[in-house]
């Protein structure tokens, strides 16, 4: 019996985007572990010809409107707003 095992994630900073691609790859991977345990070799022959849909929409459109001197006053708002004081 298949199972529907489709995901869908939504990241709205770049740490969250990060972490969202890096989930996908270890449940692709644990999946394979699963059905194939203990045989990297065989894992890898089977990643090769698996078949997994994977769809990526990324919009960088607000990122870079950020500037270095933006981001230095933004990092410096937020550590006042957090209480965070430099040496």
């Amino acid at each position: 019996m298949t199972q529907n095992l489709t995901f869908k994630w939504t990241g709205t900073t770049a740490e969250e985007a990060n972490t969202l691609l890096g989930a996908a790859q270890e449940m692709i991977s644990a999946h394979l572990k699963a059905l194939v345990p203990g045989d990297q070799m065989d894992r890898w022959k089977l990643a090769k010809v698996a078949p997994v849909v994977l769809r990526v929409e990324l919009d960088l459109s607000a990122l870079s409107a950020f500037t270095p001197e933006g981001t230095r006053e933004l990092i410096q708002g937020l550590k006042g707003e957090l209480g965070i004081t430099e040496d």
